[in-house]
């Protein structure tokens, strides 16, 4: 039980934060004159950050834990995604004081590994729980 809502709040909250961090706390660079790498890995990661918190919502209510399992490996997916689009796919400004790679990219690699962590120490939980269930059965 507590862990189904410790990991929940931290999704919701770190799907919040990835909302926020290219939009509003570390803003990538303007598009008014012309759009930049970073205005579409801002709008990558928002849409991202918009599913993680639905799976943080959705783990909230539902108690099974191979749906909450299920949930988990989404959103490691989700990070690998947002990594991939952050250094890889998209990127950001090619040019390194730009804020995008000042501000942006470092808080989006600290919310992201954050959250690539406590997906992965949750589904490391649900997994031995359910062992050691099995095996208390036995």
């Amino acid at each position: 039980m507590k862990n189904r809502i410790i990991s929940s709040i931290a999704y919701v909250v770190l799907g919040i934060l990835l909302i926020l961090i290219p939009t509003v706390v570390f803003p990538v660079c303007d598009s008014s004159m012309m759009k930049m790498a970073c205005y579409y890995t801002g709008k990558a990661v928002v849409g991202i950050g918009i599913i993680v918190l639905i799976l943080g919502v959705v783990s909230i209510l539902f108690k099974d834990e191979k749906v909450r399992l299920g949930i988990s490996i989404a959103i490691i997916t989700d990070t690998v995604l947002i990594y991939l689009y952050t250094f890889k796919l998209i990127g950001l400004c090619k040019n390194e004081t730009m804020d995008c790679r000042v501000a942006t990219e470092p808080a989006l690699l600290v919310a992201t590994t954050i959250l690539l962590l406590v997906a992965l120490l949750n589904v490391i939980f649900i997994i031995v729980t359910n062992k050691n269930k099995v095996e208390t059965k036995n």
